[in-house]
């Protein structure tokens, strides 16, 4: 089981097993320590969410049975106060399943091979100036802005495509 605690939105929008998007409400809670421990006293407030499902793009681009297994189970939860949302994940691999985690320089292409949890923040809604945080085994973090959608000729701002003080930089 690999446990990650984050902090990155008070509702979150997640795909759930059932095929259908739900919905979770994150209440206000007070600041956890960040160390990996998602079952200390001060999550119980938080309810776990329903299970992730496989979300790689449009019907067809995954291989049929490729999703999660139940034994392959991801959950988070969330809690909020004024200065942050923390966000705590759980996922389970199944027997046999390898955990990739190679990168260990902050924004790497974690993406491209590395087991990651990866949220996605929207609060408008809109798909302009989404962020985006990725994280592996390692706490290697990846993140990005995007000022709109690439499909409709998107700029992503972070550390992977620009360096400190330069115009496209984001942290």
């Amino acid at each position: 089981m690999l446990l990650l605690a984050g902090l990155a939105a008070l509702a979150a929008v997640v795909a759930t097993a059932a095929g259908r998007r739900g919905q979770y409400l994150a209440p206000r809670g007070t600041v956890p320590t960040i160390d990996g421990d998602v079952f200390k006293s001060v999550w119980d407030r938080a309810p776990w969410s329903e299970a992730f499902m496989e979300i790689r793009g449009q019907k067809g681009d995954a291989p049929p049975g490729s999703g999660p297994s139940e034994a392959q189970a991801t959950k988070m939860k969330m809690l909020w106060d004024d200065d942050f949302l923390y966000i705590a994940a759980v996922i389970d691999l199944a027997e046999g399943d390898e955990l990739v985690a190679k990168f260990k320089e902050r924004n790497s292409p974690i993406f491209h091979t590395d087991s990651d949890f990866e949220v996605f923040l929207d609060p408008s809604g809109c798909c302009h100036g989404y962020k985006e945080l990725e994280m592996n085994a390692l706490n290697t973090v990846w993140n990005l802005m995007l000022d709109r959608p690439y499909s409709d000729g998107g700029t992503e701002f972070g550390g992977r495509v620009a360096k400190e003080g330069e115009p496209l930089y984001w942290e």
